[in-house]
Parts: C-alpha cells; sequence; structure tokens
C-alpha cells in the first residue's frame, strides 16, 4: 500500500515536466530605464492595486 501511495504521489496527472520558471528579480529589469511614471506608464500601480492599498489604510 505505501508502494502505491508514493507512485501517486510522483507520477500525478498534474506534475510539470520541468519546474517554472524564477519570478523577475532586480537583475532581469533594465538599468537604463526610466523612473518617471509619465514616461514608463509600467511603473504606475493598476486601479485594482490602488483600491486595495487604499482600503487598507
Amino acid at each position: 500500500m505505501e508502494g502505491r501511495l508514493v507512485a501517486q504521489n510522483t507520477t500525478g496527472p498534474n506534475q510539470l515536466a520541468e519546474p517554472a520558471p524564477p519570478a523577475e528579480g532586480p537583475e532581469d529589469v533594465p538599468a537604463n530605464g526610466t523612473i518617471d511614471p509619465n514616461r514608463n506608464p509600467g511603473l504606475v500601480p493598476t486601479p485594482l492595486l490602488r483600491s486595495n492599498a487604499a482600503s487598507s489604510l
């Protein structure tokens, strides 16, 4: 029975063939990017993030 449980846990249909890639870190962000949100709109938080942050005040 123990061998069957081990086999089920190691070869499930939801197992990925390879691990997920690492998360984006500071070394992945170009250093020459601007910190001005008018020129780089990716720096502006989304409305959902802003409303969530405002509701926790």
